[in-house]
């Protein structure tokens, strides 16, 4: 199973459309979120972003998987919530 931080990386980078603005969101370097956005997409098999000389953008694959991980993070979040609230 895939690491949950790869897809937080994932999802943030997405939500940016820029590797070095997510690095600045997530307070890690821009070379760690290359990493990471790298291994993950090793592990899936799958290339995630297009790169091209005015930034990335999601590929197919990213598109696929993109609104599963941000509903995923919703989830979790929303539980969080619940469980920090329940007092």
């Amino acid at each position: 199973m895939v690491n949950l931080e790869l897809f937080r990386v994932f999802y943030t980078v997405a939500k940016c459309g820029s590797l070095s603005k997510a690095a600045q969101e997530l307070f890690v370097s821009q070379p760690a979120v290359s990493q990471s956005i790298k291994s993950l997409e090793t592990q899936l098999d799958a290339v995630l972003f297009i790169r091209n000389y005015r930034g990335i953008q999601l590929s197919p694959e990213g598109c696929i998987i993109y609104k599963k991980v941000e509903d995923a993070l919703a989830l979790l979040d929303s539980a969080e919530s619940d469980l920090l609230n329940r007092k």
